[in-house]
């Protein structure tokens, strides 16, 4: 019932109308017999009952349905891609276009099919006689696609019966395809797919460099080096160009390259003045290359005019100590302080000038960390126990941990015996003497880190495995956390290898320490007949110390150091920009500038919470590509200072960078929504199919349809009414 008034009400109103109907009638009626007054009051009670019926309104819900109007939706990808020839003699929209059309010819009439181009986003519906559109989409976004497609019939008049995905597979930008098959599955609609075209080899020509940022020293030298490999070529011969900070061609090197070979390029410069200079390197596009825009890449050069200081320590003076402070001293960017032990109280000085000598009764070891602030490394030889003591090595901790100095053992095990104080310092712990002869063979770490495989030989050169072997090293019983090992120690007996590490590297703070395990190479000078070695024995000196003194957070004579967490990102990806200081000195930092070319993008400044940190946190996001220069500038004078860092922006990703079918993507799509991965035949079957006989209620067409209103009910009230007329009248009543 869906009575007129709350039934509550409706029931109380009854009785009353009937109790007062009643009375009436029966009073009314005093003056005939009883029968007759019966008759008159009964008549009037069902009368008044049968309104009462009527205010009930007795009656059921209806809710109107309809069939539903279904049809087949049909996505055609367009993008550049499908311009790939790999169907038959066609390229993959042609045979697309071709499973549309007749796909529209065999479908039931019942369920027609609309076809809908997509390639960044979905295209308007075709119409049933439209010519072919052109492939040309840039990219393709078959999630904004599906998701538009979906929204249309979700708020349209009709059903999907389901989804036929006409495409490669390949997606290039935007969500993960998979998130619209689990739309597609929320509306049951299922996704059925055709996969169009197969593997393609792309064409490309790729240079890049294991390190996008260089230091060199004024007048120094400096070599940069680039990987130029091939991808899909035959034989070819491209010419490599260095460009100049003026954008002056300094460099061509024609590359012969091997059917997908991979060579180094390597040029040496001359920067002219200190500073930090920018230099590309670029290959021209070979005919035929799907991606161009990995054909060049950016190096920066920071010139420095400090030279590196360094302190050496000698508690047992040998052939080695000798031969590398004399190695050192010739180098014009190292100004070399030495300190040797002659004697049990007798230790001997001489500074750069090695007119300048001293001897004094006590080690003249740096007291503080402020009196080893004056030089950039120091160099400890064997017998460290005669010059460290706490107080020292806690000021060389400091040193190395809060102004990013750096300690390198040049000769192994720096002291006799056990030395527990300055096992904070070392990489490693020790183990037993190495009785076997070894000799050096670099990691790839070590070429990782960029101290091989430049002014160094790669670890896989030749020469490594010829030279003079070594006998005075030491075990290593365990490599501490963080430790880097850039070379091994291999000794080769009864067939066997065995590796230790030879020379290690550990950050400590903001500094590094480098660990030489070796001792006696400087008996690689006196091969004569083996002149390589001679020189390698100079050049690894002296690249390692450079490489050490730049490998930690701050450049020789500089306060402030940049940080990139990478050197290259994909548009609108966060880097992490980290700014550091060094010591521990309170003040504000300088601002930090991005520069693209010339242009000044960005500036940061540094806010009062940040003045008392030793470090400053930023993170930077860039839409366009190419190179971008952090620098910072002296708000006080106004100049910028030496610390750089150099981002490389790639371009983003495009539809032709690789033209490869991606079945499998198109699979994992199909199965989420609950379809399949389809062949032609089955294609044609599933569209020729009659569609599921479905109705389904009209949201707002619910109607109360009422089972008093009909004419016998109201012959019945009018009879009642009639009856009691008709014997009022009879027996003069009226």
């Amino acid at each position: 019932m869906n009575p007129l008034l709350p039934i509550e009400r409706l029931v109380l109103l009854a009785a009353v109308l009937l109790a007062l109907a009643g009375y009436t009638a029966w009073r009314s009626a005093a003056k005939v017999r009883t029968g007759i007054r019966g008759a008159i009051l009964a008549a009037r009670l069902l009368a008044v009952l049968c309104l009462a019926l009527v205010a009930a309104n007795p009656g059921t819900w209806h809710v109107e349905h309809e069939t539903d109007q279904t049809e087949w939706a049909i996505l055609l990808d367009r993008s550049l891609s499908m311009a790939t020839r790999d169907v038959g003699a066609g390229t993959r929209w042609e045979a697309a276009w071709r499973l549309a059309t007749r796909s529209q010819d065999l479908a039931h009439e019942a369920c027609p099919v609309r076809l809908y181009p997509f390639a960044e986003r979905l295209g308007a519906p075709l119409a049933a006689d439209a010519t072919a559109p052109v492939p040309d989409g840039a990219g393709t976004d078959l999630e904004r696609a599906g998701r538009e497609l979906l929204g249309r019939y979700r708020t349209g008049g009709k059903r999907l019966t389901g989804v036929v995905l006409l495409s490669d597979g390949r997606q290039v930008g935007g969500a993960p395809a998979i998130d619209v098959a689990v739309r597609a599955r929320a509306m049951d609609v299922p996704i059925f797919a055709l996969p169009l075209g197969g593997p393609v080899r792309p064409r490309d020509l790729l240079l890049r460099t294991p390190h996008k940022q260089r230091v060199a020293f004024a007048g120094q030298d400096t070599r940069l080096t680039v990987v130029l490999s091939s991808q899909g070529f035959g034989r070819i011969s491209p010419d490599v160009t260095l460009r100049g900070p003026e954008g002056t061609e300094l460099g061509r090197q024609r590359v012969n390259l091997a059917p997908d070979g991979e060579q180094s390029v390597s040029f040496d410069i001359q920067p002219p003045e200190p500073g930090h200079h920018v230099y590309r390197l670029a290959v021209q596009p070979w005919e035929g290359e799907a991606r161009t825009a990995n054909n060049e890449v950016t190096v920066g050069v920071s010139v420095i005019q400090s030279a590196i200081r360094v302190y050496v320590a000698e508690g047992a003076p040998y052939w080695d100590s000798k031969f590398l402070v004399q190695l050192l001293r010739k180098q014009p960017h190292m100004a070399v302080t030495s300190v040797y032990r002659l004697a049990a109280n007798r230790f001997f000085r001489v500074d750069t000038d090695t007119t300048e000598t001293s001897e004094s009764e006590a080690a003249t070891f740096p007291e503080t960390a402020e009196a080893l602030a004056d030089y950039d490394v120091v160099v400890m030889g064997k017998g460290a126990e005669y010059f460290l003591t706490p107080e020292r090595i806690r000021a060389l901790t400091a040193f190395i941990r809060d102004q990013g100095g750096c300690l390198v053992f040049s000769r192994g095990k720096p002291y006799h015996g056990e030395f527990p104080a300055l096992a904070g310092l070392e990489p490693v712990t020790w183990g037993a003497p190495v009785k076997e002869a070894f000799r050096l063979q670099p990691t790839a770490t070590g070429a990782e880190v960029g101290l091989f495989g430049d002014r160094l030989p790669a670890p896989d050169d030749a020469i490594w495995p010829t030279l003079p072997t070594l006998d005075q090293a030491h075990r290593c019983a365990s490599v501490r956390a963080f430790t880097q090992v850039l070379v091994n120690g291999r000794i080769e007996a009864a067939g066997r290898t065995q590796d230790f590490p030879a020379l290690v590297a550990r950050r400590h703070g903001k500094g590094l320490v480098v660990l030489c395990n070796a001792d006696g190479l400087w008996r690689w000078d006196f091969f004569a007949s083996r002149p390589a070695a001679g020189q390698l024995y100079q050049d690894l000196w002296a690249q390692l110390l450079q490489w050490a003194i730049t490998y930690s957070e701050f450049l020789p004579g500089q306060p402030y150091a940049i940080h990139l967490d990478t050197s290259a990102v994909q548009p609108d990806r966060p880097v992490q920009v980290r700014v550091l200081r060094r010591g521990r000195g309170n003040g504000p930092y300088p601002t930090l500038v991005v520069r693209s070319g010339a242009k000044v993008v960005a500036e940061r400044t540094a806010g009062p919470e940040t003045a008392a940190s030793q470090q400053w946190d930023l993170s930077f996001a860039f839409t366009e590509p190419g190179p971008y220069t952090f620098e910072l500038r002296d708000d006080a004078s106004g100049e910028a200072l030496q610390a750089r860092g150099l981002l490389e922006v790639l371009a983003p990703p495009s539809e032709q960078d690789n033209v490869s079918a991606d079945g499998d993507a198109l699979a994992d799509i199909t199965r989420l929504s609950g379809g399949r991965i389809v062949t032609e035949a089955e294609l044609m079957d599933l569209l020729e199919a009659p569609p599921p006989a479905e109705t389904r209620a009209q949201p707002g067409k619910t109607t109360w349809q009422p089972t008093w209103d009909r004419g016998w009910m109201l012959c019945l009230v009018s009879l009642f009414f009639a009856v009691e007329w008709f014997l009022r009248r009879r027996h003069g009543l009226l």
